[in-house]
Parts: C-alpha cells; structure tokens; sequence
C-alpha cells in the first residue's frame, strides 16, 4: 500500500517515530526535515557545475564549477546549525533548523515540519563607486519544510520559501 506510514526500522509500535524520512539534512542543494544527530557534527562539500551542454572545450559544465565547505552542528534532540563560505561571490553563510513536529507511525503525526532561518553575506570585491554598504551584501531565507515518509521507497516534501535581499 503506497500511502500506509512504515517507519524503515519495521517499528510496529504506535506512535514511534518515523526515521530517515529522508536520508540526509540535504537533498541536492536543499535543506530536508532531518536534523543532525545531538552532538554531531557533519563537514559538507557541495558543488555546483554549469549546464553540461557547454561541450568539451568546458568540461561538460565542470570549468565553472563553484564549491560551498560548510559545517553543520546538532545542537539538541530538534535543533541544528550550520556555518558555511562558498567561492560563488565568496559568500559565507550560516543557519539555523527547528523540527517543530516529527511523523509518527500510526495513528500519530502524519508529517515532519521544520523551519530554516539563513543569512549570507557577500563578501566579493565590489566597485567602490557603487558604495555598497554591509546591509547590500546580506540576504535572508526562511523556509517552512513539511514532509511525509510514505513508505520505505517514497518521501514527499512541501518547503514554501521567502527570500529577501537588501539592495
């Protein structure tokens, strides 16, 4: 059955929670309803290639590659952070996730709900006759991540997103 809620370690309890509704706090380059392990901490290189039809001459895409190195930290049993730079506009970033609620098996919670709060800031050089100040350079996003484990084999996941830059 596609839609009965089984939680991966075959729990038959009631109101157990349901595990690894995603395997990783990221799917590609988004944040999942996952939250780091208490005490843990995860050291992520993340890369981002151009589009493969550039030809050879390009790599396929891989000689404008950009990189992000980040650092996440599980900070309590619902509550992580994370510290990152990428070589993209050098920008250093950081963030904070909540999980309000995790899915449970059975009659329980039928879905996870996070909400992620991040800042950047861009620290590329820029021309001086713009007069950038600090705040030009900050952006924020807030995300509010739902998601289901429906099955073993299938997750969903909803994340409304806001996005403001300071220009």
């Amino acid at each position: 059955d596609l839609f009965k809620i089984q939680d991966s370690t075959n729990a038959t309890a009631t109101g157990e929670p349901v595990i690894n509704t995603f395997y990783s706090t990221r799917l590609v380059n988004s944040h999942t309803v996952e939250i780091t392990g208490t005490g843990s901490m995860d050291f992520r290189i993340n890369h981002r290639f151009a589009p493969l039809n550039l030809g050879f001459y390009d790599m396929f895409g891989l000689d404008y590659a950009s990189m992000r190195l980040g650092f996440d930290f599980g900070i309590a049993k619902n509550l992580m952070v994370g510290i990152g730079r990428t070589t993209f506009n050098k920008e250093y970033d950081g963030f904070i996730k909540y999980r309000l609620l995790h899915q449970r098996t059975g009659s329980g919670a039928p879905l996870s709900i996070a909400v992620l709060a991040a800042l950047a800031y861009k620290n590329i050089d820029m021309d001086p006759s713009l007069k950038v100040t600090g705040s030009d350079r900050t952006f924020f996003t807030g995300q509010v991540l739902i998601a289901s484990k429906l099955n073993d084999h299938t997750s969903i996941q909803l994340s409304p997103t806001y996005i403001h830059y300071n220009r």
